[in-house]
């Protein structure tokens, strides 16, 4: 089976948005393909959306415009760098335009006299901050006052997830960190044997992800927590798994959706090495929001997974083995084989590339770590050439080399 791709909101760094932290503008990146059109003309500024602007757009035209572009500056035309946030809030969101960050007068009106200094391309930087705030906007609207209980949203239609795990409480002391190194983050293993309905299938199988807390609540704001590399490690039966969707404290959220277009079959192995030699299942961090909450809780949150599909499988053969092995077998035996095939090693634990397997089984191993309809989020082409998932980056690959990887990728579709 491949990777099916849904409709996704991602939500990644905009999060930090919704905290009182003070992010650089030269740092914030972020993208969303979810219509958020519908907040382009709000009219006031409730305390978090306050903090989303401050994180982002604020943290330009406050050190940057506020000489000219305030009540106390030499111009009347727009405040969006006043003293008073509020003021500069209304005013910076009269010049953006949420549909089309890019088109925003605050960005098309830049033009070299913007006095921030976070590169050339100031103008491409204000774009990326507007898409940010519209981003965080988006988290915003979703968030209930506290003791306000709220729901999950129903889900998409004609998609259900009938397979859960049990709930798990989070590890203690859950590490409370933005950073993005395995130190700042807790391992959670949650056993597939007792997910309802059961499957005796499923015996030894389990799902491993990094988790931190990502922002702590506050009295209005509920905490957000990041997931990220996702494995399922399976220790006898190939299994296919088909969507996967994390609920905090058994709430589901449509924006906390990166991993569900997920649909790949994963080969056995041992699950008792370390480190597991299973693929990491996508590239994407994931942020999912604490619902519900008060701030301040008594009770540890817990997680629980649901599936869309979970079940024994066969593991396939690729569909273009000769392109494989004329185009990137060669590559990853010339590139990859230092790490891959070297038993000392732990990327020939994670992924053993030796030259003696064969093509066949080279290829199964690479189609698992395959995305068929966008070769480009695959994580044998970012782990690699952009070091995602703590991969070291290689810099030897050529651009011909890349995209034989795409080509072939695309073939297997």
């Amino acid at each position: 089976m491949r990777q099916r791709k849904v409709v996704r909101t991602k939500v990644h760094v905009a999060l930090l948005a919704l905290t009182s932290m003070a992010l650089s503008s030269c740092l914030m990146t972020g993208k969303s393909s979810k219509d958020l059109a519908q907040f382009a003309t709000v009219g006031g500024a409730d305390s978090a959306r306050l903090e989303a602007f401050r994180g982002t757009v604020y943290s330009m035209t406050k050190p940057g415009c506020a000489s000219c572009h305030s009540s106390q500056g030499q111009r009347v035309t727009s405040f969006h760098g006043d003293n008073d946030i509020s003021v500069a809030y209304d005013a910076a969101k009269q010049r953006s335009d949420f549909n089309n960050p890019s088109a925003s007068l605050m960005v098309v009106k830049m033009n070299g006299h913007c006095g921030v200094d976070c590169g050339a391309d100031k103008a491409s930087l204000m774009a990326q901050n507007i898409d940010q705030w519209r981003i965080a906007e988006s988290i915003i609207v979703d968030v209930p006052p506290p003791g306000g209980g709220g729901g999950p949203p129903p889900p998409p239609s004609g998609i259900t997830f009938p397979i859960a795990s049990l709930p798990i409480a989070m590890p203690s002391p859950l590490p409370i960190s933005t950073g993005s190194a395995d130190a700042n983050f807790a391992t959670m293993r949650i056993p597939l044997n007792s997910v309802v309905p059961a499957n005796p299938d499923l015996a030894g199988v389990f799902l491993e992800f990094q988790i931190q807390l990502f922002n702590a609540p506050t009295t209005t704001v509920p905490g957000t927590y990041r997931i990220r590399k996702p494995r399922l490690a399976t220790p006898t039966n190939a299994i296919r798994m088909q969507g996967i969707r994390f609920l905090i404290n058994d709430v589901y959220l449509q924006q906390d959706n990166d991993y569900e277009g997920i649909d790949l079959v994963i080969a056995p192995g041992n699950t008792a090495l370390v480190p597991l030699p299973f693929p990491i299942l996508s590239t994407d961090n994931m942020l999912a929001i604490q619902r519900p909450f008060p701030a301040v809780s008594t009770l540890p949150d817990k997680v629980i997974v649901q599936f869309q599909r979970l079940e024994r499988s066969t593991v396939p053969n690729c569909k273009n083995l000769a392109g494989f092995t004329a185009s990137v077998r060669t590559v990853m035996n010339a590139r990859c084989t230092g790490c891959h095939a070297n038993t000392a090693n732990n990327g020939f634990r994670r992924f053993s590339m030796v030259v003696a397997d064969t093509d066949a089984v080279v290829c199964q191993r690479s189609l698992q770590r395959a995305d068929v309809n966008v070769p480009a989020s695959s994580p044998l082409v970012l782990n690699p050439q952009q070091g995602k998932n703590g991969h070291t980056v290689v810099q030897t690959f050529t651009a011909a080399e890349a995209q034989a990887f795409l080509n072939w990728i695309a073939s297997e579709k």
